[in-house]
């Protein structure tokens, strides 16, 4: 039996049959990859079973499994369930409604991960929102993150990273990331442990304050629906969510007992801002803040998302919708 390298995982709740197909079938056009696909559901009444069985049958694909929670235990949870079945090397998220953007995504995306030696990487998203029942293509201000060049392998500074995405927010988009499987499970049990309960992609504040090494790839991985996810939704109920899991995020911080200097200063900054001193004790934690801070606005400014898809990789999703 080949090994498997990438294991994708498809996180549901209460799925759209229409969107599920379509991610399936972005994932099931893979070319030159050895992959599983993994199916976990957060306990929902109708998670479209036989909709999924008929789907692998008619595609001949059977390396699969439907892992089911029996009730909603919410996204984080439903996640670690599924990386402890996953036998990939690397593990991929994904949502329905999000599609991988090419044919070769995988295979390449794989190739980069092996020749860098990377625990985790991230790539760029495509956003899009749905009008009139076609796609729209949205050319967003502001990428996810905007400052990327700081994750070049060769240009690697754990620092620099820390500074943009925990005490900037300067964020990745969690639908963009491959992992090392063992990894991404040790670190989504921290976010389990810490009762975090939606924002799975908390995993990689924790890693960065390890001083783990994520990498940049620098091509579109994922065609994202914009406005659905928790993580860009502005209904009131998501906005509380993620108030709560944040809360819940810095309490972790506080409990941890990081031996690396990052995740050392981010605990001082994090109790400070409970203190009340949080604005001038960064300066303090952080002395190359201001010229962060100059450079993501002068990066802000020209920022902005890739609008050209593969659209002959769409198509084939498409018509076989």
């Amino acid at each position: 039996m080949k090994k498997i390298e990438i294991s994708v995982i498809v996180l549901t709740y209460f799925p759209k049959w229409t969107e599920l197909k379509k991610t399936l079938l972005s994932i099931i056009h893979q070319e030159g990859i050895n992959y599983e696909i993994l199916i976990a559901d957060d306990g929902s009444d109708n998670y479209c079973i036989e909709e999924i069985t008929d789907f692998f049958k008619e595609y001949n694909y059977d390396n699969y499994e439907v892992v089911h929670q029996e009730k909603n235990v919410g996204t984080c949870k439903n996640c670690l369930a599924a990386i402890k079945v996953a036998k990939g090397e690397y593990v991929r998220l994904i949502s329905p409604g999000d599609y991988i953007s090419t044919s070769n995504n995988l295979r390449d995306w794989y190739e980069f991960m092996q020749s860098n030696n990377a625990d985790a990487s991230f790539g760029n998203a495509i956003y899009y929102n749905m009008q009139d029942g076609k796609y729209n293509i949205i050319t967003k201000k502001g990428t996810a993150p905007i400052v990327t060049n700081i994750y070049d392998a060769k240009k690697y500074k754990s620092q620099w990273v820390g500074i943009f995405n925990l005490v900037l927010y300067d964020s990745i988009l969690g639908a963009a990331f491959l992992t090392k499987r063992d990894l991404m499970q040790r670190y989504c049990e921290e976010v389990v442990e810490a009762n975090i309960i939606y924002t799975e992609d908390k995993m990689y504040k924790f890693m960065i304050m390890d001083e783990m090494k994520i990498l940049h790839y620098p091509l579109d991985v994922v065609i994202y629906e914009y406005g659905e996810g928790i993580s860009t939704s502005s209904n009131e109920a998501s906005i509380l969510r993620m108030a709560k899991d944040e809360e819940s995020f810095n309490k972790r911080v506080l409990q941890r007992n990081s031996t690396f200097s990052m995740g050392k200063n981010y605990k001082k900054y994090i109790l400070s801002k409970t203190n009340g001193k949080g604005k001038i004790r960064k300066f303090i934690l952080f002395p190359r803040l201001l010229l962060a801070q100059i450079y993501i606005k002068i990066k802000t400014s020209s920022s902005k998302s890739n609008n050209l898809v593969d659209q002959k990789f769409l198509n084939k999703i498409e018509e076989n919708e």
